[in-house]
């Protein structure tokens, strides 16, 4: 029995890596009720001065968390951060359900926009990482469009 070389079993595991995270982007980005989010946040109660501020607190707190959230896939790897990232959301769209404005929407809203931080940069790294221990980086931007377009 002849061992793969070093190089190869490496390249395998990255390999893996893109269909995975193209399998988590699609899961993260199923969101087809977005048309319907200020419906929906109107039939909870707010009028949309309170959405306006909402979202841009929430695109305030996605830019502030960005930079930490890069240095914790720097230090703990990026794929720790994007399963952050999509734990994050998963426990946010539950509590979104819950009344407008209550502590438990609020902490849901800033758990979402959080989880944004923490997969943003990190997936299109890991993206590149892989095409890179393949040697295929010339075929990024192809693989970038196709990921973006997801």
């Amino acid at each position: 029995m002849v061992a793969a070389a070093p190089g190869l079993a490496a390249s395998s595991a990255y390999r893996g890596n893109i269909w995975r995270l193209f399998t988590v982007q699609a899961l993260l980005m199923f969101i087809l009720w977005v048309p319907i989010w200020v419906v929906f946040l109107q039939r909870k109660g707010l009028g949309l001065t309170q959405i306006g501020l909402l979202e841009g607190f929430a695109w305030v707190l996605t830019a502030a968390l960005e930079v930490p959230s890069g240095a914790i896939a720097d230090r703990w790897g990026r794929k720790a951060s994007i399963a952050m990232g999509a734990f994050l959301y998963s426990v946010a769209m539950f509590l979104i359900l819950a009344e407008a404005l209550s502590p438990a929407f609020l902490l849901g809203y800033a758990l979402w926009n959080s989880s944004t931080a923490f997969v943003s940069g990190a997936d299109s790294a890991l993206l590149y990482d892989s095409l890179k221990a393949g040697g295929r980086t010339s075929e990024a931007p192809k693989q970038n469009g196709r990921y973006a377009a997801i």
